[in-house]
């Protein structure tokens, strides 16, 4: 009986990360950000490699200083500080580099403004993959539903007092 509460504990704690986890990734859209998992230091220290980066995608009105993301014509995402706006568009520079980005970055190219990141959490999603979270959501389901059958099982007498 103490065993499946403890159990039970574990398995609640465990659900209420997986849930955190998962709201800090989708929650940030229905306010206008998207999360990207920042992959190099061009940002030091201002932005941490391995961090999730979430990116205002309503704000792409910008100035000289603001830290922007913005769409390579190859695809990739860069997220840097504006360092000029020129005739032909924005000059942009991480802000650990020595040089400016050797490309003038038109107002189309443009997703948003920095806003906030969550260190180290890019590491964590980038090892796990799709599958992986998949994986790890299908298990503590799993987990879940067995603490559900050994509660019924074993141990109905509780009382409404052990409830959080």
């Amino acid at each position: 009986m103490r065993g499946i509460k403890w159990y039970n504990r574990i398995v609640e704690i465990l659900t209420c990360v997986i849930a955190l986890l998962a709201i800090s990734m989708v929650l940030p859209k229905a306010f206008g950000m998207n999360p990207y998992i920042v992959e190099s230091g061009s940002m030091e220290p201002v932005i941490h490699t391995g961090a999730v980066a979430y990116i205002d995608f309503k704000d792409t009105s910008i100035e000289v200083g603001d830290i922007v993301t913005y769409q390579l014509v190859n695809g990739q995402m860069v997220t840097h500080r504006v360092k000029a706006v020129t005739s032909e568009g924005y000059v942009f520079k991480g802000d650990a580099n020595d040089a400016t980005d050797a490309h003038i970055v038109t107002q189309d190219q443009i997703i948003g403004t920095y806003k906030f990141q969550v260190p180290n959490l890019g590491y964590l999603i980038g090892k796990l993959g799709k599958k992986g979270i998949v994986l790890i959501i299908g298990w503590v389901i799993a987990l879940n539903l067995i603490g559900i059958i050994l509660e019924h099982t074993f141990g109905s007498s509780s009382s409404k007092e052990d409830c959080i």
